[in-house]
């Protein structure tokens, strides 16, 4: 009987173990899925703050990209803005030198007697009657001006022949004048632009040669440089840039002209 008993419970748990095993599993499953649903919000929140960071910074760079174009737009309406004020300006001087100047009234003569005032009336009349006094000067100059701004409008503009044109009216017009080292080096430079190297050269070599106390002695020896350097000439172009370097120092020219030298063998 005992034994029946035994085998009967027996039977009991092993027909029962699966429903049991069930059981843990079905009660161990909402803590399973609860984990899963807390990843998935986390998650989610997760990817909602990525999203925001995402559109922030895409704001951002509209918003910069909108200032660049701004501010490009700005820079070239000033640009031309000045442009068009230097050039009325340079306008406005050639047409100031053009006029003719009016004459200086003369002295009224001393009284009669004086030797001092005769004098004074001779110098009075030797100042106004005299060719090429007071009023000749100022008139050329003003021309010699015109000329050059001219040319150096036409240089600005691409007008290379013209402007080689115009610089040497200034230098024909006023060849020992306070412009005509400018004239001369800016001709070597139109040359230079419109590729006429050795020509350049010879025009920009006049600027050491003829005016040895000019301000555009870097300038034109460094620029002799470069055109032995577009010769693929580099000995020479080395030599000159090695001149710039001894007798220019300090300058932008020298500073141009090492760079130049560390490229050289």
């Amino acid at each position: 009987m005992m034994h029946r008993v035994r085998r009967g419970g027996a039977a009991l748990l092993l027909v029962g173990a699966p429903f049991l095993v069930s059981s843990c599993s079905f009660f161990r499953q909402p803590a399973n899925v609860e984990a899963t649903r807390t990843d998935v919000t986390e998650m989610r929140r997760e990817q909602t703050e990525m999203m925001a960071l995402l559109l922030e910074l895409r704001t951002r760079l509209d918003s910069q990209s909108e200032s660049i174009t701004g501010l490009k737009a700005d820079t070239n309406l000033a640009l031309r803005e000045l442009t068009e004020k230097l050039e009325a300006l340079m306008a406005r001087t050639e047409e100031s030198a053009r006029r003719p100047v009016s004459p200086q009234p003369i002295p009224a003569p001393p009284p009669a007697g004086g030797t001092t005032g005769a004098g004074t009336t001779g110098a009075g009349t030797t100042g106004a009657g005299t060719p090429g006094g007071g009023t000749a000067g100022p008139s050329n100059a003003g021309d010699v001006q015109a000329s050059y701004d001219a040319a150096k409008r036409d240089f600005s503009r691409g007008n290379y022949s013209m402007a080689v044109a115009g610089f040497d009216a200034v230098l024909t017009q006023d060849p020992k004048g306070s412009l005509a080292d400018d004239a001369q080096y800016w001709k070597g430079e139109a040359y230079y632009s419109l590729g006429q190297i050795d020509r350049a050269v010879q025009e920009l070599l006049k600027v050491r040669d003829l005016y040895p106390d000019s301000d555009m002695i870097c300038a034109a020896t460094y620029k002799v440089g470069l055109a032995f350097l577009r010769k693929q000439d580099e000995p020479t172009a080395k030599r000159y840039f090695e001149t710039v370097v001894r007798e220019c120092p300090n300058s932008p020219e020298a500073d141009g002209a090492q760079d130049k030298l560390k490229g050289l063998h």
